[in-house]
């Protein structure tokens, strides 16, 4: 055979080759490399560790109430709103039926009664804790009674009025509600809910009205090892759940909680580019173009809406 011919084919013969052994090696691998699997039992737990109950979560608050006072009563219907949706474990007491439990056996107490003097020693007996480290919420404003002006300097108050003040409004001294420092927010049918008072220097107040006053509605304060927050903000509506809630959260170092009832806006289509060129009426009006007119007078008009009606509407409550 010619040289030239036996070296073309010698390149097709050995791709051949290469494929028979290929082929020889997967049949081998069919019939003499089967996989047999083992049988592994696996250990399943005994049926008593399916009927062991789940450890119970500690009671996290004692919450004191007296159902024989209007306020108080509404104020447990906010509670137990509040709570349901915070998932906070509390035990509640009813002044004019039951007796005080300890307080040791909590984390943190809300006061809820309008009349301070049903509390008797139990009231100092409840500062003496929160000099131990406890945590106490003031729910809402009670009446200055002898008992709560034997108590009222622990809870951060200088002096306090005869009469109850109307808040037109509240505003922001903190960001304890996060991007309301500095805002004014509208209360809708406002009435004498707040205490007349003076505060120390020592309390960290973050919610005040929203005038020339600037009551304090909202403040905490430090006493000895605990914490006390004190809510001098008496309308007690669902609209200010957010309040509330925020103010509780105030009694720990760290608290999560959700935000319900929101929403956001999106406006269709922008800030993407506005049709250029221009328009009769907007030429007429403003002598300026269609893209001008969107971005420079629109757009900034719509935020300053926005924020007139945030205003109005509490937004920024976390409600």
């Amino acid at each position: 055979m010619d040289t030239k011919k036996l070296f073309r084919f010698l390149s097709v013969i050995f791709i051949c080759v290469l494929f028979v052994i290929l082929t020889a090696a997967l049949l081998g691998q069919r019939f003499y490399g089967n996989y047999q699997p083992r049988e592994i039992q696996v250990a399943i737990l005994e049926q008593e560790s399916f009927d062991l109950e789940p450890p119970q979560k500690k009671t996290e608050c004692l919450v004191v109430t007296n159902s024989e006072e209007a306020n108080s009563a509404h104020a447990y219907n906010e509670i137990q709103g509040i709570f349901s949706q915070l998932k906070v474990r509390a035990d509640y007491v009813d002044l004019s039926r039951e007796e005080l439990p300890a307080y040791d056996a909590y984390e943190k107490v809300v006061l809820a009664a309008e009349d301070y003097d049903q509390l008797g020693a139990r009231a100092s007996d409840l500062m003496d804790w929160v000099g131990n480290g406890g945590n106490l919420m003031i729910f809402f404003p009670p009446q200055a009674g002898s008992v709560f002006q034997s108590i009222s300097a622990g809870l951060g108050i200088r002096e306090v009025g005869r009469e109850m003040y109307e808040l037109p409004g509240i505003r922001m001294k903190t960001d304890f509600l996060l991007g309301g420092k500095g805002k004014d927010f509208m209360v809708e049918e406002p009435y004498e809910s707040s205490l007349s008072l003076s505060l120390n220097e020592d309390c960290t107040v973050h919610i005040v009205s929203a005038d020339d006053r600037e009551l304090p509605v909202l403040w905490e304060r430090k006493y000895k090892d605990g914490t006390i927050v004190f809510d001098n903000f008496g309308i007690m509506e669902k609209a200010y759940r957010g309040i509330h809630a925020a103010g509780y959260s105030l009694l720990g170092e760290a608290f999560a909680w959700p935000v319900i009832n929101g929403s956001s806006f999106y406006l269709d289509d922008f800030p993407s580019p506005v049709p250029s060129g221009a328009s009769e009426y907007i030429q007429r009006d403003y002598g300026i173009s269609v893209k001008d007119f969107y971005t420079n007078v629109w757009w900034p008009d719509l935020l300053k809406l926005s924020e007139k009606d945030h205003q109005g509407a509490m937004g920024a409550c976390g409600i």
